[in-house]
């Protein structure tokens, strides 16, 4: 008995092909889709175990085993969108960090700890930061190497982050 139902699957899926798989497409859009589901209705069909419909009536049985197959994968990825919107819903998020304490730090509380900097530190820093001056144009200002004011930046920046640390309560 199982034998001849595997022939007139095969029989079937053979003869309809096209019309199977044209149907298919129709309702996947997608050709990947509309194999993955032809292959899942013709598993489906040679896996039942009453008996097939007559050799008539097996086209408009194996397309509404199609039919019914895509309907059960929607309502499948329906479930699990919800399940993981509804996840996604009840899992807290984690608060936002404070803010850096230097991004509350005002204008004049940073001018005012330049002013406490050597000139030789703070004249390539603020010639750098506030007029937006070139290493060279610097170095050509001030005569002193290129290498050196990269230098003399760097340990302008890592003083005035110290003393803005040091007198900035939210820094701690």
């Amino acid at each position: 008995m199982q034998a001849a139902s595997h022939q007139l699957i095969a029989h079937v899926a053979r003869d309809h092909h096209q019309y199977l798989r044209g149907y298919a497409r129709h309702l996947c859009r997608e050709a990947a889709d509309a194999d993955d589901l032809m292959q899942d209705a013709l598993c489906a069909a040679l896996g039942r175990a009453q008996p097939l419909p007559t050799v008539d009536d097996a086209r408009a049985w194996l397309t509404t085993v199609i039919r019914r197959r895509f309907l059960d994968g929607c309502r499948r990825r329906a479930t699990r969108r919800r399940a993981q919107a509804a996840l996604a819903a009840t899992t807290p998020t984690a608060p936002e960090p404070p803010a850096p304490w230097w991004q509350e730090l005002e204008l004049d509380t940073v001018r005012a700890h330049l002013h406490t900097l050597p000139p030789a530190l703070a004249a390539p820093f603020q010639m750098f930061t506030v007029e937006r001056a070139s290493y060279r144009t610097i170095a050509d200002r001030l005569g002193i190497p290129v290498a050196t004011v990269g230098t003399r930046i760097l340990r302008a920046r890592q003083r005035l982050r110290a003393r803005l640390a040091a007198a900035t309560p939210a820094a701690g």
